[in-house]
């Protein structure tokens, strides 16, 4: 299982490649559905689409990506979960997610990010959990980042890297 430190460098390399990117793809294979945690695909993707990544941030082993919409992605990798971080192959978005030679069978949601501006390249985060034992969230109005209503991540207590000795 990912502990702490590993979630925590997860989010550190993430963080400067997606912030300021917009979710321009998104795709879900059917038997990870039931990783998706409090809303329907259809509606994950409403809330999602064309939306701008504001931020990455870390709380306990959470994963949370705040949007320009009020809205939030939130992701823990259960046991055995993976965020990769991927170019752009060449092909559709469509043909990208059935062809074994640009996805690994265990990636189970990609969503591919492109850059506003045009700028910088446009990539794809790739969520890989070999026993499906990860999670998403949707939190559909971001009011408070220390009040998000998902269980387990709600009663967490201080941070362990924001804990000082004095």
């Amino acid at each position: 299982m990912p502990e702490l430190p590993e979630v925590e460098t997860i989010v550190r390399d993430i963080r400067p490649v997606v912030i300021g990117k917009m979710i321009s793809g998104l795709v879900m294979r059917p038997k990870a559905q039931s990783n998706l945690m409090n809303v329907d695909p259809q509606t994950f993707y409403e809330h999602t689409m064309t939306q701008i990544v504001t931020t990455v941030i870390r709380k306990g082993k959470y994963i949370i990506m705040p949007l320009d919409n009020d809205a939030a992605i939130v992701m823990h990798l259960g046991m055995t979960g993976k965020i990769l971080i991927r170019e752009v192959p060449n092909v559709s978005f469509d043909e990208r997610f059935t062809s074994d030679n640009f996805v690994d069978r265990h990636t189970h949601f990609l969503m591919e990010l492109t850059d506003p501006s045009g700028e910088d390249e446009d990539i794809e985060l790739h969520f890989n959990d070999v026993r499906l034992f990860g999670h998403i969230w949707l939190v559909p109005h971001l009011d408070d980042i220390e009040n998000i209503p998902i269980k387990g991540l709600a009663e967490l207590g201080p941070d362990a890297l924001g804990i000082t000795i004095q």
